[in-house]
């Protein structure tokens, strides 16, 4: 079973990049059953008292962490290479010495609500608003946040710290000969077991610590993608009622394997990202809709700048270029080809406002610069204090490749779709059929939806809500759910 996964190859000629995703899901969960995988997942299981079922979530999702997708396999390096299982070997070292040195329990503050994952002050303050109505909030944070605020505690998650005596006492000789068992299995089947091990044990001495410590009713996940059902049961054990995250961006299936999370507080009203979740081997208890956190701080609760902002006809908005981008050679092509729409529909229309509203993460290019050197596409800078939903308040219509501000856009009332060419964009839009509704699949379509929305008029005949809830008092609504939660 170790070959299958060192000898993975993503199939780039697969033009369904949904498929690809769901081979990846089935060969992890296939090898999480594996002899190996489970004496490791039993043991741990039986020592630390926690559920199988949790520790093998954890697992597939350390397992899942290994994917690249630019190379198409899994990251031979932790897994395989004799440098990278002596790092391991000198953690597990490190682990132990905690584990024996173990420490008593401090005394616990209890919080009404515990944000975690907030990791600068941009973040921070997109939660603020919803930190400042509970009466006593905690943000942990992996980072040291360098400045202070008021009623609002913050954690910082160090890595350097002692397992809890509490948790590993009587129990020290089993850990021990458990990592000499997975040195010697990994040995033996040159795969580095001892890496997964190494992570998962952290991951249960630290969350069993900061939970031990810092209690509290309500958990949020600042990114769904980064739930994890390890800390979710340590927050339970130590009280907690409800985990939950918000959605941030389009459920894309690269970033949305194995979601742990009781209430899933989504953009709109659908069935479709529960589907989804489930599909990549999530779960959840509700989906609860809500709107965008990130509209919400950005447009309705800062002042507008829109003074600065020139009238747009036409705005194109760009999304992160990580994972999606190397799936497949076929959404590689389609992003090329996205440019290559722009700069034909400014030949088609020079007397139009044509803007390119790049994404946070990606500064440009001077290819692009290039690219557009003689058409009259502007790539903006980003000069607004409203983000991106300053030039899109100024714009008659708005399209991304798969960009959640589409989604944003329809909830401020403006017109807004997704590009994809011949619906091959299956990691974005398989399955969430909302989202076709508002796809755009050819160039003649674009042509044709130019036409109607700018010269003739025409309005979207949508559900709003399906989409993305006005978000105005998104703050407000996550809230009362949790006041009024039994």
């Amino acid at each position: 079973m170790e070959k299958k996964i060192k000898k993975f190859k993503i199939n780039k000629k697969n033009k369904n990049s949904y498929q690809i995703s769901i081979s990846i899901l089935k060969l992890i969960g296939n090898f999480s059953k594996s002899k190996n995988s489970t004496i490791m997942i039993k043991e741990l299981s039986n020592i630390f008292d926690m559920p199988q079922k949790v520790l093998n979530l954890k697992y597939k999702k350390l397992l899942y962490s290994l994917i690249d997708y630019k190379s198409g396999s899994f990251s031979n390096k932790p897994i395989s290479n004799f440098i990278y299982f002596f790092r391991e070997i000198i953690k597990c070292i490190f682990l132990i010495v905690m584990i024996i040195f173990s420490s008593k329990k401090k005394e616990y503050n209890k919080f009404d609500f515990i944000l975690h994952g907030v990791d600068d002050r941009k973040s921070f303050e997109r939660y603020k608003l919803l930190l400042n109505k509970f009466k006593k909030p905690l943000v942990i944070s992996k980072k040291k946040l360098n400045f202070k605020t008021k009623n609002i505690s913050i954690k910082y998650s160090n890595f350097f710290l002692t397992a809890a005596e509490d948790l590993v006492n009587g129990k020290k000789i089993k850990i021990i000969n458990l990592f000499m068992k997975i040195i010697f299995i990994s040995l033996i089947h040159n795969f580095n077991y001892l890496y997964f091990l190494n992570l998962i044990t952290y991951s249960i001495l630290k969350n069993y610590k900061l939970f031990e410590i810092n209690r509290g009713k309500y958990l949020m996940e600042d990114r769904f993608y980064n739930t994890c059902p390890i800390r979710n049961f340590y927050f339970k054990k130590f009280g907690g009622i409800l985990t939950s995250t918000p959605q941030k961006n389009i459920l894309e299936t690269s970033i949305s394997f194995f979601i742990d999370i009781d209430i899933f507080f989504s953009l709109g009203k659908e069935k479709f990202s529960s589907n989804r979740i489930r599909n990549l081997g999530g779960n959840f208890k509700n989906i609860i809709p809500v709107g965008s956190f990130f509209l919400e701080h950005e447009w309705y609760k800062k002042k507008k700048d829109q003074r600065i902002i020139p009238k747009i006809d036409i705005l194109f908005t760009g999304i992160n270029p990580n994972n999606w981008l190397y799936m497949n050679n076929i959404n590689y092509h389609n992003n090329n080809l996205y440019r290559i729409w722009i700069k034909k529909i400014s030949g088609l229309y020079p007397d139009l406002s044509i803007k390119i509203k790049n994404h946070g993460n990606f500064k440009g290019s001077q290819f692009e610069k290039n690219f557009f050197k003689k058409s009259n596409v502007e790539i903006l800078e980003n000069k607004s204090i409203n983000a991106s939903y300053g030039y899109m308040n100024k714009s008659k219509i708005i399209f991304s490749l798969g960009s959640t501000t589409i989604l944003e856009a329809i909830s401020m009332n403006k017109n807004g779709y997704f590009i994809n060419p011949s619906a091959h964009s299956k990691n974005f839009f398989f399955g969430l059929k909302n989202l076709e509704k508002i796809s755009i699949k050819s160039f003649l379509h674009l042509k044709r939806t130019i036409k109607e929305k700018i010269f003739l008029f025409k309005q979207n005949k949508i559900k709003k809500n399906e989409y993305c809830l006005k978000s105005d008092n998104v703050s407000k609504r996550v809230f009362n759910f949790f006041k009024n939660y039994k």
